[in-house]
């Protein structure tokens, strides 16, 4: 850089910060892990649920330290319809043909990200309150898949291999 300096100057942190507040911050997949280690490991619905507001909170924290580092535009994505998954399809099959939707995909799976992106949301919007300058997006992961899904045949997706995986081991319908 042409300049004697055992560490960075004043300009540096300046840059940083004008770098910080130009960027745009994907603060994204942050409890998942919880939910699948959880979903798999035979909890309960109803302890999945009790899940929610921790996680809520760990993903605010995220985005808190975001804001504090100068960010101002962060987007933060809420589920899937985890329902619609393959994993989930083929680890909660059932026959009780009540418990699918018309995409056939797992209700109360899909009412559980649900329940998760109305708290995300909620947290976000007070989130925002306290951040004016900071334009906090919640990406809708949730209805744009669940629009794909809708209307696959209009997008050129084949109807029958919609809700399989593409590079499964193929045990089961699902290719998972």
């Amino acid at each position: 850089s042409g300049r004697c300096s055992d560490g960075r100057l004043m300009i540096d942190f300046i840059e940083c910060k004008q770098k910080l507040e130009n960027a745009l911050f994907l603060v994204g997949e942050i409890g998942g892990n919880d939910y699948n280690f959880a979903a798999f490991g035979g909890k309960s619905m109803e302890e999945l649920y009790n899940l929610v507001p921790e996680v809520v909170q760990t993903i605010m924290y995220v985005v808190k330290e975001v804001i504090n580092a100068g960010a101002k535009q962060i987007i933060v994505p809420g589920n899937f319809p985890v329902g619609c998954m393959t994993i989930y399809l083929a680890e909660f099959k059932t026959n009780d043909s009540e418990m699918y939707d018309e995409l056939n995909c797992l209700k109360c799976w899909n009412d559980f990200a649900t329940f998760h992106n109305d708290q995300l949301q909620a947290a976000i919007k007070d989130l925002q309150k306290e951040n004016d300058d900071v334009a906090i997006i919640y990406a809708d992961y949730f209805n744009a898949l669940t629009s794909i899904l809708q209307e696959a045949c209009l997008l050129g997706f084949d109807e029958d291999v919609l809700l399989k995986a593409c590079c499964g081991i193929g045990e089961n319908e699902y290719n998972f």
